[in-house]
């Protein structure tokens, strides 16, 4: 068992062949953009982006602040695009409507390459964390 994993639950609905696609909302609130230079060690083995690196790029988007003050409930990432070693990604950050929990807040973050197709989004939905959790210690194994 890692740190992360009490954190990020895995849900096996999520992961199997009848799990349907989810669409994310695309109306929101602008706050943020960043750019990133595609390097060598953002590529996976075919030479492409791969989703870890696309979800890293969307946290860098994000306020450091506000992560250590709220904990991850929803997570989900769709790659739509190709990108390749020294393309510039713009990361555009957006808050989206709540209409549903009001303690809750969630993020779309849209990652454009060179050419302004989108490559990946990213969608997060965050709750206020209760306590601070120590992840430099590793949890006792069961």
């Amino acid at each position: 068992m890692t740190p992360f994993q009490p954190q990020i639950p895995v849900l096996p609905e999520m992961t199997s062949e009848t799990h349907k696609k989810r669409r994310f909302p695309t109306d929101g609130t602008p706050l943020q953009q960043i750019e990133h230079r595609v390097n060598p060690i953002n590529l996976d083995f075919n030479g492409h982006v791969n989703n870890r690196t696309y979800l890293s790029i969307a946290m860098q988007s994000a306020d450091e602040a506000f992560m250590d003050a709220h904990a991850i409930r929803c997570l989900a990432i769709h790659w739509l695009k190709e990108t390749f070693l020294g393309d510039t990604l713009t990361c555009r950050l957006n808050l989206l409507p709540n209409e549903t929990d009001e303690t809750a807040y969630h993020y779309l973050h849209t990652i454009a390459r060179n050419d302004a197709e989108t490559a990946a989004q990213v969608y997060s939905e965050w709750i206020p964390r209760k306590e601070q959790i120590d992840v430099s210690v590793h949890a006792p194994r069961k």
